[in-house]
């Protein structure tokens, strides 16, 4: 009916006008409020049609290249909360631009402090081997997905596993 218009992304303009993980969905829509009133009605026939409800309390509003006052009006209609980027989600960060070394400065400080709490002298180098295959290295595979690594960083972290071992 043409009630709800997908969000385009990139130069070459992909439409999107959802994009679900496990229990979260990410719903996409232009800067309108006629749009933002259809995706809230859209929802509501969702509610009354498989008894599950939408908690806009627990939702956010993110909006880009929006005016501050227009981004508080239009959660306002939604009735959930608004949040601004760079933010975190399933702790990946969003919305921070090319990814830069700083970015992956969480991901060492997680290997440094995992390190910390292992007693490297009573574990065997067989020991120490295992845990570094085991754990250290699966470290930085979730951030692995969305972001490159430099190689200054993949380095670091070569350096922070061959010291333990």
């Amino acid at each position: 009916m043409g009630l709800y218009k997908e969000f385009l992304i990139g130069d070459s303009k992909v439409e999107v006008s959802l994009l679900q993980f496990a229990d979260d969905t990410l719903l996409l829509c232009s800067p309108v409020i006629s749009q933002l009133l259809n995706l809230k009605a859209m929802l509501r026939c969702y509610e009354m049609v498989s008894g599950q409800r939408s908690n806009f309390g627990k939702s956010r509003l993110y909006a880009i290249n929006v005016s501050e006052s227009d981004a508080s009006s239009f959660a306002r209609i939604m009735g959930c909360g608004l949040d601004v980027f760079p933010a975190t989600y399933l702790g990946l960060p969003l919305g921070v631009g090319r990814p830069r070394h700083n970015l992956w400065a969480p991901i060492i400080q997680r290997i440094e402090r995992r390190l910390a709490t292992w007693k490297r002298r009573l574990v065997s180098k067989g020991g120490r081997l295992v845990l570094i295959k085991a754990i250290l290295s699966n470290m930085p595979i979730y951030f692995l997905s969305l972001f490159h690594c430099p190689a200054s960083v993949a380095k670091r972290i070569e350096q922070i596993q061959r010291r333990f071992l």
